[in-house]
């Protein structure tokens, strides 16, 4: 019965994948990821403010990326309007956030999930210094 119910389970999750690599089903047109960190000064506190820029390390090429009404402190460090500059498998993206002298600087690997970013490795939380 636990190979069944494991099966259909996996039957589930490869479907989903598979709906969501049609361009034209819905979830793949009107929803848009983003990948986001939470940037945080030495005491701990939400910094707001910041100008963030990305780099693909692979490519060189700059990539701007729109930010959204997010919580303080929390910043889209990739979105679904840039994934034509990552290779589906993943590429590392240098992230920098500025804020006059103070600033972060954090690497994020970066791939696709069906039609859609992830983040496959990169800080959830990063320290502005």
């Amino acid at each position: 019965m636990k190979q069944i119910v494991g099966f259909l389970g996996a039957a589930v999750v490869l479907a989903a994948l598979a709906a969501c690599s049609d361009p034209l089903n819905s979830d793949c047109s009107t929803l848009h990821a983003y990948v986001a960190v939470v940037a945080l000064d030495t005491s701990h506190t939400p910094v707001s403010g910041l100008v963030i820029a990305d780099t693909v390390i692979r490519t060189g090429e700059a990539v701007t990326v729109q930010q959204i009404n997010l919580p303080a402190g929390t910043y889209v460090v990739f979105d679904d309007g840039s994934k034509n500059s990552i290779r589906p498998t993943g590429d590392a993206v240098r992230v920098v956030g500025v804020l006059g002298p103070a600033q972060f600087s954090a690497t994020f690997v970066i791939g696709m999930q069906g039609c859609h970013v992830h983040k496959i490795s990169g800080p959830d939380t990063v320290i502005v210094q």
